[in-house]
């Protein structure tokens, strides 16, 4: 039997600056300037076992199972740097949960 664990828990930090440009290269409005932050935490669980039972002639029967479940927890915060302090964009902004679980056998 085997029983693994695994999380990380990390945080980058986001900055993203749009200029949109005409095609002669000359803007085509001011640029947007957002900052933000990106907690992700990553947890991982997995259980496996195998069973092996020897038959007659040398030949034997196996079995085995393995279960894993994951989740992934995204938060992602921007906000518009406009020169007067960062104001939250929650347009922009997202939390993003995933989870998994798989059970399979053989």
């Amino acid at each position: 039997m085997i029983l693994t664990i695994q999380g990380t828990n990390a945080t980058t930090n986001q900055f993203f600056r749009n200029a949109p440009l005409f095609a002669n290269g000359n803007p085509s409005r001011s640029a947007d300037t957002l900052a933000g932050t990106l907690p992700a935490l990553l947890k991982i669980f997995t259980f496996k076992a195998d069973y092996v039972h020897p038959l007659n002639d040398g030949m034997k029967m196996e079995a085995g199972i393995k279960v894993s479940s994951t989740t992934n927890d995204n938060d992602l915060a921007l906000y518009n740097q406009n020169g007067q302090g960062p104001v939250f964009n929650p347009l922009l902004s997202n939390h993003f949960i995933y989870k998994e679980i798989s059970m399979p056998f053989t």
